[in-house]
């Protein structure tokens, strides 16, 4: 059984990231080029699995250098320009046995609501849907998933208190949808 679906402590069923890596049989299996470092492609020529992990939220008006507003261009744009440069390398580093994926974290909400404390992760478990997203096998060939707690999310529901719950905002990503993608390669003058 998963740990996904198994009590892992004080009835919490989210495992942490090595319990996921456990889990999948990946101890000591991943390939040598698992992360992504300054000046990766030219030192190496296979990259199958970049975890991008920047992002801001709740923070002061600014913008980026590029004069982007600052979650936008950190929590979208960035990434989306590191995938793009790295696409061609990470389509060739692909195989039957390891497709290669990017697996992208935003940030999440903080504060004191005693409804959002019921979602929140404790610090062994900071890593869980991310570990989940880069290795699991039932994700193989599947892209633009949103991700929760180690499943594939859906639409949020409002809490009880009014505040939305886990999964994504129904106006906040839309599968299939390329719009944003298309924008986004004319902004950063890739088209």
């Amino acid at each position: 059984m998963s740990r996904c679906t198994a009590a892992n402590s004080a009835g919490d069923f989210r495992p942490t990231a090595s319990q996921i890596i456990d889990d999948e049989d990946l101890e000591n299996k991943l390939p040598d080029n698992v992360m992504l470092i300054t000046e990766f492609k030219s030192k190496s020529n296979q990259l199958n699995l970049p975890i991008e992990n920047a992002g801001v939220m709740a923070c002061p008006e600014g913008k980026t250098a590029d004069m982007f507003e600052s979650q936008f261009g950190t929590n979208h744009q960035a990434h989306f320009l590191l995938f793009y440069l790295l696409k061609d390398l990470l389509l060739s580093s692909s195989t039957p046995a390891f497709n290669s994926r990017v697996v992208v974290v935003l940030p999440a909400p903080t504060g004191k609501d005693e409804e959002l404390k019921k979602v929140w992760k404790n610090p062994q478990q900071a890593a869980d849907t991310t570990a989940w997203g880069a290795v699991a096998k039932g994700l193989e060939g599947r892209g633009g998933v949103f991700q929760n707690d180690c499943q594939i999310a859906g639409a949020c529901v409002a809490q009880s208190n009014g505040q939305a719950g886990p999964g994504y905002a129904e106006w906040a990503y839309n599968p299939g949808e390329n719009k944003l993608s298309e924008k986004t390669l004319e902004l950063l003058n890739l088209t």
